[in-house]
């Protein structure tokens, strides 16, 4: 398939750390939506570098409405959807022309990037990336959005790595807010898989994230980045029990 067949949308708030890198490797890609949030860093100076870029400022009220207006911007048969801090490898561009486009989405497999070295493993799932524009729409998924594409799936070749170099500072704050909405998506599903009846417990979770991460993953073989990223994932899954916890106690859940 052709270039212009394909344009990417993205959302921003305060991405002068990762969004130069993410539009860098875009550059073949004739139309980029960017939408931010109303960042008061450089983002929007690093954006107008780029001559395919068009930056359009919309005030944030959910991920799922976000993507979605992003989403309307868009003009091409195709659409890939990334976060500021998503970099397509180098064969993307080589790849998307070999596309057959017989499929209404692909998947595509994420690579994780800490201190500038791509792990070998982490919990980051593939997902659907690339989609037909008119078989796609986005919902709210706990603290982030959920793409539903209508049609046949099928797995792309290129990959995506997963930079985030924002301050701890920042990453944390996330945290924070994405725990509470996590807490709430667990605790609202009627249908729960392992993954979710293991983080409703609000403790088997922390208790599990190491030995699975460091033994299981194989990330003890990636030194002082493995430990970092699983000690990531133990803070993440630490807020949201605290989060479950909270919100069972506010139920009346928990005993006096």
């Amino acid at each position: 398939m052709k270039p212009e067949d394909l344009s990417a949308i993205l959302l921003t708030w305060n991405e002068e750390a990762n969004i130069g890198r993410t539009l860098e490797a875009l550059r073949w890609i004739p139309r980029v939506h960017v939408v931010d949030g109303g960042s008061t860093d450089a983002t929007r100076e690093i954006c107008a570098r780029f001559p395919n870029v068009s930056f359009h400022v919309r005030e944030f009220d959910s991920h799922s409405a976000q993507w979605n207006y992003a989403l309307s911007l868009a003009q091409t048969p195709w659409v890939i959807h990334l976060d500021a801090d998503h970099v397509l490898d180098e064969r993307w561009p080589e790849a998307w022309n070999r596309c057959d486009g017989e499929a209404d989405g692909y998947v595509t497999k994420f690579v994780y990037v800490i201190f500038q070295r791509a792990l070998r493993e982490s919990l980051y799932p593939a997902k659907v990336t690339l989609f037909r524009r008119e078989r796609g729409r986005f919902v709210q998924d706990g603290h982030t959005q959920r793409l539903i594409v209508d049609g046949q799936i099928k797995d792309f070749s290129a990959r995506i790595f997963h930079f985030d170099e924002k301050p701890l500072s920042r990453w944390a704050s996330n945290q924070i807010s994405y725990a509470q909405r996590e807490a709430d998506k667990i605790l609202g599903e009627v249908s729960q898989g392992l993954s979710t009846r293991i983080r409703g417990t609000g403790w088997l979770a922390p208790l599990v994230i190491i030995p699975y991460c460091l033994f299981f993953r194989g990330l003890i073989f990636e030194g002082v980045r493995g430990w970092n990223y699983t000690f990531q994932r133990l803070a993440a899954e630490v807020l949201i029990a605290l989060a479950i916890h909270e919100k069972r106690w506010k139920d009346g859940l928990i005993k006096k």
